[in-house]
């Protein structure tokens, strides 16, 4: 069992809760790298992909930062994660303090995943990303929809592929629908969703 886990803020006491039960799992971005003096320790099986709320170099120097995206085998599952997003409030934020310049993954970024999903042969199960496509951003329901260079290039990836599952947080909200063939699963803060 794989166990996803939405976005954390910085609430680690709860994230080792929901962690608990699971021997394997990878929490959604925005765990609060940057934010936290003492976050989740390392633990063997338990991963993470940063968020728009993590400071980005603090996250590669981590050993349970799977990366800022790439193809992973779980048990079962091939799976290709992408970090990463857009953050709507950053007016309000520090510039390296709360806010990283570089808290999406650049247009070559994106350029260098679709050459990955194109090149690698074998199909993909399952997405996980902080942010969503931006076809999926216009069914969560939140009025003013902004496209990010994040949502555009999921975009490009979800036009390419065709997982089974794709699983998300960021927008703090529960989520699911199928589209396409893909069942696509938001989830609200340290909700989880078990594969």
């Amino acid at each position: 069992m794989i166990r996803f886990i939405g976005d954390v803020h910085g609430k680690i006491a709860d994230y080792r809760m929901v962690r608990k039960a699971a021997t394997c799992s990878i929490q959604v971005g925005d765990m609060g790298i940057g934010f936290v003096r003492n976050p989740a320790p390392v633990a063997d099986g338990h991963m993470f992909i940063r968020g728009n709320h993590d400071n980005p170099a603090e996250c590669r120097a981590r050993a349970d930062h799977l990366g800022d995206f790439g193809i992973t085998d779980i048990g079962r599952f091939r799976i290709l994660y992408v970090a990463g997003g857009f953050s709507i409030d950053r007016a309000g934020r520090l510039p390296g303090v709360s806010w990283w310049e570089d808290e999406e993954l650049s247009y070559a970024d994106f350029e260098k995943i679709l050459d990955l999903v194109q090149a690698d042969g074998a199909a993909v199960d399952i997405v996980v990303s902080h942010e969503a496509p931006t076809a999926i951003t216009f069914q969560l329901g939140l009025g003013q929809v902004i496209n990010t260079r994040t949502s555009q290039g999921l975009e490009a990836i979800r036009r390419v592929i065709k997982p089974k599952l794709w699983v998300f947080g960021h927008y703090h909200m529960r989520f699911y629908r199928t589209v396409d063939g893909c069942q696509y699963v938001g989830l609200d803060e340290l909700e989880h969703y078990d594969v």
